[in-house]
């Protein structure tokens, strides 16, 4: 499905579930005004907002793709906010996973300014500026086992603000049993098989 994603980072990564913005669980998109499901407008800086929702583009902004529209605090790409920062919280669920073979790659635009924060951390892993073209972005550290939050914190400078997050992959490898886990995997199996062997000799007797 456009918007869910999925790539290789490695022969054995498996693909997980990541969603562009501006789009529905099928990855369809939304329509103006509509509540993105996947992004969380986590603060703003416009008293007016409080969530995220699809988008109307801006006259200069780079046109939805069919796979991701834009996201911000209206419907209307043309209104609008005040100057500050507005952020976006969205997830990767690693469980089950190694979150040290994890990655995320994708396309960014924002109006005007983005950084990507990884579980609150406190250092941006990307930083970009523009919103008449997609930029790409990659993430393949830091992350954790189970939930990680994924925050694009904008800067709008004053005037329209708004982010649209494309092509997104997420890949990570599943986890392996630990060496003891395996050594009561391989037990339980030899205990069955010897309870097998018991009943085929009951029956025979």
């Amino acid at each position: 499905l456009s918007g869910l994603v999925g790539g290789a980072k490695s022969a054995l990564a498996d693909t997980l579930t990541f969603f562009n913005t501006g789009v529905a669980a099928d990855g369809s998109l939304l329509s103006a005004g509509s509540a993105d499901p996947h992004y969380t407008l986590l603060y703003s800086s416009d008293s007016g907002s409080s969530t995220a929702v699809a988008t109307s583009p801006n006259g200069v902004w780079t046109g939805d793709t069919g796979t991701a529209g834009w996201i911000s605090p209206g419907a209307d790409g043309n209104q609008s906010w005040s100057s500050g920062y507005y952020v976006y919280e969205t997830t990767l669920d690693l469980t089950g996973y190694d979150a040290s073979t994890a990655s995320l790659s994708g396309m960014v635009a924002a109006d005007d300014d983005v950084y990507i924060f990884l579980n609150e951390g406190g250092n941006a892993v990307f930083s970009g500026s523009g919103f008449s073209s997609l930029t790409p972005f990659l993430i393949n550290s830091g992350f954790v086992s189970g939930v990680n939050q994924v925050d694009f914190v904008i800067v709008n400078q004053g005037s329209a603000t708004g982010l649209m997050v494309d092509d997104t992959v997420a890949t990570a490898d599943a986890q392996t049993p630990e060496p003891g886990s395996l050594l009561l995997l391989g037990t339980g199996m030899a205990v069955g098989a010897l309870q097998i062997v018991r009943k085929q000799r009951a029956m025979t007797s």
